[in-house]
């Protein structure tokens, strides 16, 4: 957000396209890392959800700026709410090892 920021108050064209340049590369990696990864602000809605996310939990563009908690994701396939709730008070990483997850559809 900073270097967002930034790079819409800087005035100089060389720097704010190498910030702008910087944020793109950002965002891409971020998008394109084989892990699944999702950003939850502090009132528990999904900000941010990278392409493996995505695709592995079938979460749409749709969910983005939708409370955790209105998700699957939260509770299947393991309860996450309260992993986010022991990081936000601990003020450290919380990690799960070896879930496994099913996305069927049976007919």
């Amino acid at each position: 957000m900073r270097d967002r920021l930034l790079s819409m108050n800087n005035n100089d064209d060389d720097e704010s396209n190498y910030l702008s340049t910087h944020v793109r590369l950002q965002d891409t990696a971020f998008d394109v890392s084989p892990l699944a990864q999702m950003v939850v602000d502090v009132k528990g809605i999904l900000v941010l959800a990278n392409d493996r996310m995505r695709s592995l939990f079938a979460l749409s563009p749709k969910d983005v700026n939708r409370p955790l908690h209105d998700l699957e994701i939260s509770y299947r396939p393991l309860e996450l709410r309260s992993s986010i709730s022991q990081a936000n008070s601990e003020r450290r990483t919380i990690v799960h090892k070896d879930v496994e997850w099913t996305n069927r559809v049976m007919f």
